[in-house]
């Protein structure tokens, strides 16, 4: 259907979501300079802007929603702007496009330059999407699962607040007089990177442990993925979920990335405890104090630390359930 007349800037949200809900694409020409055209299109789920060719095109490539078309309409080269509109999104996607269309009609600006200063208005729109590096997941997800179990075991408020991992603590968790390291790794081998001098200093009075988790890709019969992980925390996490989402937050993950997360991992083995003690294989700045002069002009210090020959420990009381819940 077309239009005979319109006026995006005079287009409410109502009549936006109107159109929408009709369920048949709608192409709207705009009055200004230069001519453009909206094309809503519900049976597609997009939003399209069309306008004339001009170089240079605009830099979309790496932005999320967002696509930009060069295409031939008889005699005519066409720009066409094209933006998915997801769950909710409708309002925030024709935002954008109408941002563009003042930047190019009313402020007389090339299409790169408006597309430009759309993408800054509109950011949480355009964004680029990518997931979190695999190490950085199967390292969420092994502090997450001791969370859930700390819940269970201890109250949200109690395992919320012990979660010190997000915070550029030294320790993942501080629970039951005990801090606890979570380390994870989807290797046959129990072999774990450590970060920095203090990961592994222990305070003083204060029992250090290392969790060692080994995860592995699943079926989601016997898996979950780390969306479904969180989904569950939130939901123990009751009152405390809005400090349990801060911290998320602070380690980046971002629910509109939940797809790209789609792997289930199961627990591949029990998980072990060492503690962390004279006898550990642990480089620390006291232990290093000794023998490297001006150590402070040292930084960034990651070293790998194989367990798999080495004994393990007890895990302290409060915590020996989590064994066998972790493989239920």
């Amino acid at each position: 259907m077309m239009t005979d007349r319109a006026n995006l800037h005079h287009l409410s949200h109502e009549t936006v979501a109107a159109l929408w809900a009709a369920a048949a694409p709608v192409e709207l020409p705009l009055p200004g300079e230069p001519p453009c055209t909206l094309q809503i299109d519900p049976t597609a789920g997009t939003l399209h802007l069309r306008t004339a060719y001009q170089l240079p095109e605009p830099d979309v490539g790496r932005l999320r929603n967002v696509d930009f078309h060069a295409v031939v309409d008889g005699n005519d080269d066409v720009a066409e702007m094209v933006v998915r509109v997801k769950d909710g999104g409708l309002q925030t996607s024709y935002g954008f496009l109408a941002a563009i269309i003042s930047q190019l009609q009313q402020g007389a600006r090339p299409m790169a330059e408006a597309v430009a200063t759309a993408v800054a208005q509109f950011r949480d729109l355009t964004m680029a999407r990518s997931p979190l590096p695999i190490e950085r997941e199967i390292g969420l997800l092994g502090e997450l699962l001791f969370l859930e179990y700390c819940i269970a075991e201890f109250g949200p408020q109690a395992a919320v607040n012990a979660w010190h991992g997000p915070l550029a603590e030294e320790h993942d968790f501080a629970i039951g007089g005990v801090h606890v390291e979570v380390k994870s790794t989807v290797s046959d081998r129990r072999v774990h990177v450590i970060h920095g001098l203090d990961q592994l200093e222990p305070l003083a009075g204060v029992p250090l442990v290392l969790l060692s988790v080994q995860l592995t890709r699943s079926s989601p019969e016997s898996g979950r993925t780390l969306p479904a992980v969180i989904a569950a925390v939130r939901e123990l996490a009751g009152a405390q979920r809005g400090s349990l989402d801060v911290k998320l937050a602070i380690l980046d993950w971002d629910d509109l990335e939940a797809d790209l997360h789609d792997t289930p991992w199961a627990v591949r083995s029990a998980p072990l405890a060492y503690a962390i003690d004279e006898d550990f294989p642990a480089i620390t700045s006291d232990r290093l104090q000794r023998a490297v002069p001006h150590l402070g002009q040292i930084s960034d210090v990651s070293y790998r630390v194989d367990l798999t020959d080495r004994d393990p420990t007890a895990l302290p009381l409060t915590f020996q359930n989590f064994t066998e819940w972790s493989q239920q």
